[in-house]
């Protein structure tokens, strides 16, 4: 009765290539469209972001930008159901295939190459197969999805552009800094090619021991200068900051 199993196998194996193939797609998609979301709540939660939107008349734009992120994440989400839908309703149809393969294989052997025990332990392990075949399909794509983070971590260890070097040749005296003075001059700086500007040509200069803090409102760039400063964000060129004379 192997025979009969070949040909069901076989189709098995087709419909996990392709379903297989289709779900790992859509869960990347799904991990980038959800990124917007979280990174769009996240800055609405943070500090008194939700006081200044609502100071300047910007709960309907902020609610117009989370529906549309909403919208553009559930995409991906409603399309990754259709496919389970769609690897379902298949997996029975090829369950039914197999069962009439083993019965008609069953019909024409009757009598001198299968027996009745045989037949019937046939037939019964025919109608527990496909369910089991499903099941294992199904875990195997969810495996293969688990592994979509690990992807993603290798691509931003491998594939994105790093920052620079953390030493160079030049390296400042050993009781460096002595004076503590600060001088930003020029700098520009986005979080990425293809971004607006978050800081403009921003210049200024402290004093030796002196004390600063800087104000402003939720995205007027405090935190974008304290990432430049400790160069998380590199600056653009032309930039220039340098603590005593030496230039970080």
């Amino acid at each position: 009765s192997l025979l009969a199993f070949l040909p069901a196998f076989w189709f098995y194996f087709k419909c996990w290539k392709f379903y297989n193939r289709a779900v790992l797609d859509l869960k990347r998609i799904t991990k980038v469209t959800s990124s917007p979301v979280y990174d769009h709540f996240n800055n609405l939660c943070r500090e008194n972001a939700v006081s200044i939107v609502r100071a300047h008349h910007q709960v309907e734009r902020e609610c117009r930008i989370n529906s549309r992120l909403i919208s553009e994440q559930q995409r991906p989400e409603y399309s990754l159901m259709y496919a389970e839908m769609w690897f379902c309703m298949c997996s029975e149809n090829l369950g039914c295939f197999l069962i009439f393969l083993v019965a008609v294989f069953v019909c024409m052997a009757r009598g001198h190459l299968v027996s009745a025990p045989t037949a019937a332990l046939a037939l019964t392990f025919a109608g527990e197969c496909g369910g089991s075949i499903q099941s294992l399909i199904g875990q195997i794509a969810e495996f293969g999805m688990a592994f979509n983070c690990v992807e993603r971590v290798m691509e931003y260890a491998t594939k994105l552009p790093t920052e620079a070097a953390l030493t160079t040749n030049i390296r400042p005296a050993a009781d460096w800094p002595t004076c503590g003075v600060l001088e930003v001059s020029n700098l520009h700086l986005r979080y990425r090619p293809g971004l607006p500007l978050v800081l403009k040509g921003v210049s200024f200069t402290t004093a030796a021991g002196e004390r600063l803090g800087i104000v402003g409102r939720t995205g007027a760039g405090k935190s974008t200068l304290l990432l430049a400063l400790l160069r998380i964000v590199e600056p653009d060129e032309g930039s220039r900051m340098s603590l005593d004379g030496e230039d970080i």
